[in-house]
């Protein structure tokens, strides 16, 4: 398979193959070179390729490191020589990695991390399955067979510098993977300063529209752009009630009093008569009713609106009224609309509960609206949610989100 190491867009090391079945253009992050994984459209299982490059990196950085620290223990002696001496020039101590490797006792091993250490039988498969490859790439080349000459490597400065340059990547992604945790090798027993993150705003990306074309899965994410479009309506619909709803109820309250005080007000002014209390005055001057008078009141008192008031036995048509007969007339009648007015005024509506009742309601449906609010934003939103964290997930295992 075509093998090409470069870097995504945060800058971290990726390797870049094709799948051996579908010739699908993958890509990983090199740290994981040596794991198995899945293509995600034929399901061919495969190994992330890179080990040797990570294996020579791994080499590049011991060999510095040990270099490093011969040149630490050469100065400690020279300077400790100095002290004796009694000689108090302070000399710079240069060193050279060739020299300090060179100090070394012969019998010493060199220790490699088990992390880089790869199955011998495994990178023969491995590099029977990829062409040839130039060593910029970073390709394995053929096993030598047992028969063959044992060939020692030039030194390549370029190769290396690309090795240390890829290494430090490497070393910059897994320290941020297992921040917080001692480091190993010639670092142990240091810790790394855990760095507070500020919070994202996870609900400002639920609700956000995301890029149809740039997503590996375009019909998932465009079911999750309809979803947080459907949001946005019932969103923009509940913050229109919320508020217009207010003034539709206070409308409606105010309508609903003046219906009912206007209902109340007709029902007084059958009991305000001008002509009634024109024929009931002459009892305030003691006197009474002529016949023809007597025949009005009579009339009037008769029709449907004064059903309840009883006078047939005290007035008779073309009959006249003495003062003591119109007197008592005149008690009764103003006793009867005196209770039919007691009894409009009950039923009349009062400003203050309506009020009440208009808030009342308001309150309600506010509160309905927000607790709405938050389901239908659970029901929506969680799905589309779920989606872009899935898509996030499976495109970072594929490289941080690269695409060819």
């Amino acid at each position: 398979m075509s093998v090409e190491y470069t870097k995504n867009l945060v800058g971290k090391p990726i390797v870049k193959f094709d799948c051996p079945k579908c010739q699908l253009r993958l890509s990983a992050m090199l740290s994981e070179a040596g794991t198995h994984d899945k293509c995600p459209e034929c399901g061919q299982g495969f190994k992330v390729p890179g080990q040797q490059k990570l294996k020579q990196a791994a080499e590049k950085r011991r060999l510095a490191q040990e270099a490093k620290s011969a040149a630490k223990q050469k100065k400690s002696k020279e300077a400790k020589a100095q002290g004796l001496r009694g000689s108090g020039v302070d000399h710079k101590v240069s060193y050279d990695p060739g020299e300090a490797l060179a100090a070394q006792p012969v019998g010493q091993s060199r220790e490699v991390d088990d992390r880089w250490l790869v199955d011998p039988e495994d990178m023969a498969t491995e590099a029977a399955a990829q062409d040839m490859l130039s060593n910029a790439s970073g390709v394995l080349e053929p096993t030598p067979s047992a028969s063959s000459e044992v060939v020692v490597p030039s030194y390549d400065a370029g190769a290396d510098a690309e090795a240390g340059k890829i290494n430090n990547e490497d070393l910059a992604d897994r320290e941020s993977a297992y921040r917080g945790k001692p480091e190993r090798g010639g670092a142990a027993g240091r810790q790394n300063r855990v760095v507070p993150t500020p919070s994202r705003g996870w609900w400002r990306d639920s609700i956000h529209f995301e890029s149809v074309s740039a997503s590996r899965y375009p019909a998932l994410m465009a079911f999750r752009n309809l979803m947080v479009l459907l949001w946005w309506i019932i969103a923009g619909c509940s913050a229109l009630a919320f508020v217009g709803n207010p003034f539709v109820l206070m409308y409606d309250g105010y309508s609903q009093y003046s219906s009912a005080s206007s209902t109340c007000d007709e029902r007084l002014e059958k009991y305000n008569n001008t002509t009634i209390d024109g024929l009931l005055a002459p009892s305030n001057q003691g006197q009474g009713l002529t016949a023809a008078n007597a025949s009005r009141l009579l009339a009037e008192l008769s029709s449907y609106d004064y059903r309840g008031f009883q006078v047939k036995n005290r007035l008779k048509r073309n009959v006249g009224v003495s003062p003591q007969v119109l007197a008592s007339v005149v008690a009764d009648w103003r006793a009867w609309t005196s209770a039919r007015t007691a009894e409009v005024n009950r039923d009349r509506p009062s400003f203050i509960m309506a009020f009440t009742g208009v808030v009342f309601l308001i309150l309600v449906c506010w509160l309905a609206l927000i607790l709405g609010m938050v389901i239908c934003s659970v029901l929506i939103l969680v799905p589309p949610e779920c989606i872009k964290l899935i898509i996030d997930i499976e495109q970072g295992v594929r490289g941080g989100g690269t695409s060819t």
